[in-house]
C-alpha cells in the first residue's frame, strides 16, 4: 500500500516529466541566488575592511 502511495507521488499522475525538471530549476535557481549573494557579500566586506585599513 506505502509503496503504491509513494509511486503515485514520484509518477505526479503522469505529469512527472514536466513536473520534476521545474522543481530541480526552482533549486538550482535558490541554490544559485544563494551562493551570488554571499560572494557578494564577502566581497564587499574586503572592499570595506580596505577602505577603513586606508582611511585609519
Amino acid at each position: 500500500m506505502l509503496t503504491t502511495h509513494l509511486q503515485h507521488f514520484w509518477m505526479m499522475g503522469g505529469y512527472a516529466q514536466y513536473v520534476w525538471p521545474v522543481y530541480f530549476l526552482a533549486a538550482g535557481i535558490l541554490i544559485g541566488n544563494t551562493w551570488s549573494t554571499r560572494r557578494r557579500m564577502q566581497q564587499t566586506k574586503r572592499k570595506i575592511k580596505h577602505w577603513l585599513e586606508r582611511t585609519a
